[in-house]
This record gives structure tokens, sequence and C-alpha cells, in this order.
């Protein structure tokens, strides 16, 4: 059985630091999001390739639109619904 710890925020911090270093993008599926920056990635399919870790902050590069975006991975996880 796996442990809540699993779906922890920094637990998925690590998650994509491995498979980013790793050589492995990937593919994201956002529902419902509350925040005003998030709109486009509502019932949305897109990429994380990347990433950059400031002190306790990782921004994480999205892909989707045949352009990218960085996002604060905290505003990525917490969706508010």
């Amino acid at each position: 059985m796996r442990s809540h710890l699993y779906n922890s925020l920094e637990a998925t911090k690590d998650i994509i630091i491995q498979q980013i270093d790793n050589g492995w993008p990937i593919p994201c599926l956002t529902l419902l999001h509350q925040h005003p920056s998030m709109e486009d990635y509502v019932w949305h399919w897109y990429i994380i390739n990347g990433y950059e870790q400031f002190d306790n902050t990782l921004m994480v590069k999205t892909v989707t639109y045949g352009t990218w975006r960085w996002f604060d991975l905290a505003t990525l996880w917490d969706t508010g619904k």
C-alpha cells in the first residue's frame, strides 16, 4: 500500500526532478484549476519538460500550443478543487 507521502508536493518535486534528469518529459492533464494563470490549462494536456530550482521554489517548464511557459509547481499543484 502506498503512503500518503507519495501524494505530497515535496514527493512530486522529487519525482519531477528525477524524471527530467533522466530525460523523460512528463505528460500532464489538468481538469480544473482555480488560478487565473491556469485558464489555458483547464481540461488540457501539456508536457513538463524542464525545471529550475530556487531555494524552496521549483519552477517547471510546461509546453503546450507549440510554446512553453514557466510555472511555480506549487501553483500547478494547488488546483483549489
